[in-house]
């Protein structure tokens, strides 16, 4: 993941890794969630993922369904919604380590990323993956749409 450090906090860049995503820095391109829990948790993640996914394309066409989490959704969610909700383009995650006291917001380089999910928390910096972290965010995404996360 790329990450810009400045005197004014953290800013990501994940359209880096995104295909076809619109280049204009003026129009919103990319949204974030921030997976705290799964369903059924009570207790949130000591180190929650981020996940970023694409809204805008540069020819203002939809972005080509993701295979790997549509072909686990279909498992899971009836037909007729699973043709509504689909998680389409790249999707890049990362998974948050530490806090300080910026906002969540100042972080990701806009007060508008602020939350409900994510209001008055904050992380300073990117823990490295791990392969049993994939089930994890798998099970979050094979449940949820970017419907879910607006």
């Amino acid at each position: 993941m790329h990450v810009h450090r400045s005197s004014t906090g953290l800013f990501y860049h994940p359209e880096v890794f995104m295909d076809w995503i619109h280049e204009n820095d003026q129009v919103p391109r990319w949204n974030s969630h921030v997976i705290r829990r799964l369903d059924g948790m009570t207790k949130d993640f000591d180190n929650p993922f981020i996940i970023f996914y694409p809204t805008r394309s540069k020819d203002g066409m939809p972005f080509p369904v993701n295979v790997c989490v549509s072909t686990s959704q279909k498992s899971k969610m009836p037909e007729t919604i699973h043709k509504k909700k689909r998680w389409r383009g790249d999707i890049v995650v990362a998974k948050l380590k530490g806090s300080s006291s910026m906002a969540m917001g100042d972080m990701m380089g806009t007060s508008s990323m602020e939350t409900e999910d994510t209001k008055g928390t904050s992380y300073t910096e990117l823990e490295n993956m791990r392969i049993s972290d994939y089930p994890l965010v798998l099970n979050w995404l094979m449940r949820h749409s970017p419907l879910d996360c607006e």
